[in-house]
């Protein structure tokens, strides 16, 4: 549960490097690289269903340099500049942020690091608790009773003991060790020669590097003894350089980092532009009023639906079965729509209310409307459809659009042509997935124990949409010049697929086991020779024990892998 006495704060250059680097290339269709947008999105997404935050912020590195340049020039000097394909997603990542009413804090002249410090310590005065998400050690030294770090790179938590676990010390004595060893990643330089080892040593026996260096006479060994004092000034930079300013002039406050409600509609815009699939599935769905969907339940009902069917010259529709096998797949209702935003469900097989029309009773009425040439149908993978039907004695004919071939012509680079996903493209419109009403796992529903008023918009939305989506794709397609693909070659080779998968393929199981057993014999023998060749038997498919035969028993010559 929210609380307005915790506050999280988010390393966001920790959180942009590692989702850049955890995750490969990724692009739109268009060239737009969006690994680093992907990953930041998903784990803030994670972020917040996890800490369901109220005080939250995005803490992030002005561009240009900071004032420990302006005492040490070489700082971050080594620093390979950050990759041209993570600085161009940078900007969007910032409109990510800012469509989930999330504050970003950054501040010239000032690492992230020292406004996370600023704000960590004045939340800690106030009695609130702090959670810093961040993979990087120098903000160890933050670490309290009332500041902990959550360490992405471990998915662990680091309070007051793991920080003494991890680098020998207490939070509060992180910088003297930090000062004396140096950072080679941030070019802060240390001591020459001095490692974590020495530097946990010298720091748990003095307490600080001011203790230290007024005791240098009893450090016992004399190398490190004149290392030290050679090399002073330099340790007591490196101690500054790695010291967090926690007094940072900020314009604000740590109570004042309100989370605001995401912007849905700036979220759906940003999604669909860099082609985020997933999370546009997980924006809330718009309500539409205008909907007119419709149960028929009486056979005066069905009776009317099917002469207005008989009068349409085109229609969409939708059967809902019991499987996704259209061989083994029984019906348990159809849908129809012919005009946007009006559909009508026809159920016959819900085991939860009494039908108006029986399966059979249902495809004698449909059989002449469907078998109807001049009458165009519709449908989404109308393959499927197809199938059933034949197998009830009815051939589809009239097929005049399939919006998953329309949509597969238009971008034949997309993986997944499916209604849910078509819809997000060309509508902008989240439908109701199936797993939705249905439930996953063992609690799963079949199609036919879904509520009927459920049911029905369910059904009824898929002829609405499929209906809506073919006249944009049919548009598109004779726009982009595919019109002539789509009607003489793509739909007439959807009855011969469909044909040649009922019709199936024949084998001869008695030809295919002589084979298996031919190739097992034969296995068998070249199991039996490696064996002999070892000298022992072994589990030849496991790499590490190979690897263990031919190079340490057998001597063969290696390479490095």
């Amino acid at each position: 549960m929210a609380d307005n006495k915790k506050l999280i704060l988010v390393d966001g250059n920790s959180y942009m490097y590692r989702a850049f680097f955890a995750l490969p290339h990724l692009s739109t269709s268009d060239g737009q690289p969006t690994n680093a947008i992907y990953g930041f999105t998903a784990m803030l997404h994670r972020l917040l269903n996890d800490y369901t935050p109220s005080l939250l912020a995005i803490v992030l590195d002005a561009p240009g340099p900071t004032f420990r340049h302006e005492v040490y020039q070489s700082y971050k000097a080594n620093r390979p500049k950050m990759p041209d394909s993570l600085a161009a997603q940078i900007p969007c990542i910032k409109e990510i942020i800012r469509s989930f009413n999330i504050p970003v804090a950054e501040k010239d002249g000032y690492e992230a690091d020292d406004i996370i410090g600023t704000l960590a310590k004045q939340a800690e005065a106030d009695g609130a608790e702090v959670t810093i998400i961040t993979g990087d050690k120098d903000l160890y030294q933050l670490v309290s009773s009332r500041i902990t770090l959550f360490d992405t790179m471990k998915d662990a938590l680091v309070d007051e003991e793991a920080v003494k676990k991890k680098i020998g010390v207490a939070p509060d004595k992180a910088i003297e060790v930090f000062g004396l060893m140096g950072d080679s990643v941030d070019n802060v330089p240390g001591v020459p020669g001095v490692g974590d080892k020495t530097a946990i040593e010298l720091i748990r026996q003095f307490g600080s590097m001011d203790a230290l260096y007024q005791n240098l006479d009893a450090v016992p060994k004399k190398k490190v003894r004149e290392t030290l004092a050679q090399f002073k000034e330099q340790a007591f930079l490196s101690r500054q350089l790695v010291t967090l300013d926690t007094r940072v002039p900020l314009d604000f406050r740590w109570n004042d980092l309100h989370i605001g409600s995401p912007d849905v509609a700036a979220l759906r815009g940003l999604y669909k532009r860099f082609e985020f699939t997933r999370f546009l599935k997980n924006l809330p769905r718009e309500h539409d009023k205008n909907k007119n969907y419709h149960l028929i339940v009486s056979r005066e009902e069905a009776r009317t639906l099917f002469s207005c069917l008989r009068e349409q010259g085109c229609f969409a529709l939708d059967l809902e079965t019991t499987s996704a096998d259209p061989m083994r797949a029984e019906i348990v209702g159809i849908s129809f729509a012919w005009q946007e935003h009006e559909a009508f469900y026809i159920p016959v097989a819900h085991k939860t209310i009494e039908h108006p029309l029986t399966r059979a009773e249902l495809l004698h009425e449909l059989k002449p409307i469907l078998e109807d040439a001049a009458i165009k149908k519709i449908g989404q993978n109308l393959k499927y459809e197809f199938i059933i039907f034949k197998r009830h004695g009815i051939l589809l004919r009239g097929i005049y659009c399939d919006t998953m071939i329309a949509s597969y012509l238009l971008n034949p680079s997309k993986h997944n042509h499916n209604l849910d996903d078509i819809a997000m493209d060309y509508l902008d419109y989240r439908t109701t997935s199936f797993k939705e009403i249905t439930g996953t796992g063992k609690n799963a529903l079949t199609f036919d124990l879904v509520p009927i008023e459920t049911a029905k918009n369910y059904a009824c939305e898929d002829s609405d949409i499929t209906l809506i989506l073919s006249r944009v794709l049919v548009a598109k397609l004779e726009e982009d010049g595919f019109k002539e693909l789509y009607t003489d070659v793509e739909l007439p080779l959807l009855p011969v697929l469909a044909h040649m998968e009922m019709a199936g393929v024949k084998l001869d199981l008695d030809l295919l086991k002589k084979v298996s057993d031919e190739y097992a014999e034969s296995l068998g023998a070249l199991q039996k020779k490696i064996y002999a060749l070892a000298g022992e038997e072994f589990n030849i498919n496991s790499p590490q024990q190979m690897g263990k035969i031919l190079f340490e028993k057998l001597g063969l010559p290696g390479a490095k892998k």
